[in-house]
C-alpha cells in the first residue's frame, strides 16, 4: 500500500522541531510578560497622573485661599535661624509669638517691638537688626525671635534726619511721634529665589497658612536603598508636603486675655494660635486657644503615604513688601536691586512618584514613574 512507502520523522528532526516549538513558545510567553509589564507601567503612570491632578488641585486651592506672602514670618525666619534639615528649616520660629526679652514664657513681658534709627550709617544699608544701624534696645537683635509686626517697623527710621539728639527730637522722653520719624519706603529683602517653605497670610480673615517640604526614610524601602542628604542619595526617601494653619488674635504682649495692660484688645493682631483643626504644642491661653510655635508635630501631611513627593520648590516674588517699599530702586534702573513693584505670586515646581509601599505591589518593582509640573499662582488676600 502507498502509506507503507512514507518515511517517518527521525529523532534528529523531532528534536529540531521541539527546539523550534520551545523557542516560539518562550518568545510568545516573553511577549505576554512584556505586554503585562507595559500594561502595568501604563496603569501606574495613569494612576500617578490622576493622583497628581487631584493633589495638585488640592495644593493650588490651599495656596489660593491662603492669601498673600507673609513677609513678617520670612523676616522672623531670616533673623532667627535658617539652618535646614530633612527638607525644611530645622528650628521652630515661634511664628511671631515672641516672649519677654528673648525668653519665651517668662513671668514678665517688658519687651515689645524694637525701633530703628539712623546713626553713623543711614538705614537701608543693614537695617537695624545688627550693628550697621542702631535700635532703641542698643543691642543686636540678630539670632532672636521677632515679634509679629517687626518687619513693618524696619521701614521706619526714628532718627530720619540723622542728627545726634538720640532720636528724641522734642525731648519728651518718647522716641515716637517726633518730627524726625520717617517712613523711608524701603526695607530688607527677606525672600530668596527658591524656598522649601511657603508662608501665606490672609489679613482679611486674620489667618496664616504655611506649607513646607519634608523628607524622611521610607519604612518600606529595600535594604539596598539609601536616604541621605549628605550623599545625595534619595532612593530610600519618602517626601511629603506639610501644612500648618493659624488664626490671629489680639492678646497683647503676654498673649493673654487677662493682662489687658500689655496691649490686649487694642485692635492690633499680635498673637497666633492654631486653627481649630490643628493641634499645637505651645501654652494654652484659653480653652481651644493654643499658641502656635512651628514645631514639627504641629505640621500635618498633605499627601497620603502612597505618594512620594520627590521635590518641591516655591519661587515667590517680590522679595520685599511691595506696598511698603515705595521708594526702593527699580531693577530696570539699577540691576543690583530687585524691583518690588509687582503683584505677589508664587511659582511652584512639583515632582511626584510612588512610595515603596506602592511600588512593592507592582510586577516590576524597579519601575518608578515620575511626573513633574510647573505652575504659577497669583496671590491676593481679597
Amino acid at each position: 500500500m502507498r502509506f507503507l512507502n512514507k518515511k517517518w520523522f527521525t529523532i534528529f528532526e523531532l528534536s529540531i522541531g521541539i527546539v523550534i516549538f520551545s523557542a516560539l513558545m518562550a518568545a510568545i510567553l516573553a511577549s505576554l510578560e512584556y505586554v503585562s509589564i507595559a500594561r502595568q507601567k501604563s496603569e501606574n503612570r495613569i494612576h500617578l497622573l490622576e493622583e497628581l491632578y487631584f493633589f495638585s488641585e488640592q495644593l493650588l486651592d490651599v495656596i489660593g485661599d491662603g492669601g498673600t506672602l507673609d513677609y513678617e514670618e520670612y523676616w522672623n525666619r531670616m533673623a532667627y535661624n535658617t539652618a535646614t534639615e530633612s527638607g525644611h528649616y530645622m528650628l521652630p520660629s515661634w511664628i511671631g509669638n515672641y516672649g519677654s526679652g528673648g525668653v519665651l514664657w517668662s513671668n514678665s513681658y517688658g519687651e515689645w517691638h524694637y525701633l530703628c534709627r539712623s546713626n553713623v550709617i543711614r538705614m537701608g544699608t543693614g537695617w537695624c537688626i545688627g550693628t550697621w544701624s542702631l535700635n532703641d534696645k542698643g543691642v543686636s537683635m540678630s539670632g532672636t525671635f521677632q515679634r509679629y509686626g517687626e518687619y513693618a517697623l524696619q521701614y521706619m527710621d526714628y532718627n530720619g534726619n540723622n542728627d545726634g539728639d538720640q532720636w528724641d527730637e522734642d525731648g519728651n522722653g518718647n522716641i515716637v511721634w517726633d518730627e524726625d520719624d520717617r517712613d523711608i519706603g524701603d526695607g530688607p529683602e527677606v525672600i530668596s529665589w527658591a524656598l522649601n517653605e511657603l508662608y501665606l497670610i490672609n489679613e482679611t480673615e486674620k489667618t496664616r497658612t504655611y506649607l513646607r517640604f519634608t523628607v524622611k526614610n521610607d519604612p518600606n524601602a529595600p535594604v539596598w536603598t539609601l536616604c541621605s542628604f549628605s550623599w545625595g542619595e534619595w532612593t530610600g526617601c519618602l517626601g511629603n508636603i506639610q501644612i500648618l494653619r493659624m488664626r490671629g488674635l489680639d492678646r497683647g504682649l503676654s498673649h493673654s486675655w487677662i493682662l489687658t495692660n500689655t496691649g490686649a484688645f487694642d485692635g492690633i493682631i499680635d498673637t497666633w494660635i492654631c486653627h481649630p483643626d490643628w493641634k499645637c504644642s505651645g501654652p494654652p491661653i484659653w480653652p481651644n486657644e493654643v499658641i502656635a510655635t512651628g514645631s514639627g508635630w504641629e505640621w500635618v501631611d498633605l499627601f497620603p503615604d502612597t505618594i512620594n513627593v520627590k521635590n518641591i520648590s516655591f519661587v515667590a516674588k517680590p522679595s520685599k513688601n511691595p506696598w511698603r517699599a515705595w521708594s526702593a530702586e527699580d531693577k530696570a534702573i539699577n540691576p543690583n536691586f530687585v524691583t518690588p513693584f509687582i503683584h505677589p505670586y508664587v511659582k511652584i515646581k512639583l515632582t511626584l512618584g510612588f512610595s515603596w509601599a506602592k511600588r512593592n505591589l507592582q510586577i516590576q518593582k524597579t519601575d518608578d514613574p515620575t511626573i513633574s509640573i510647573v505652575t504659577t499662582v497669583n496671590l491676593s488676600d481679597l
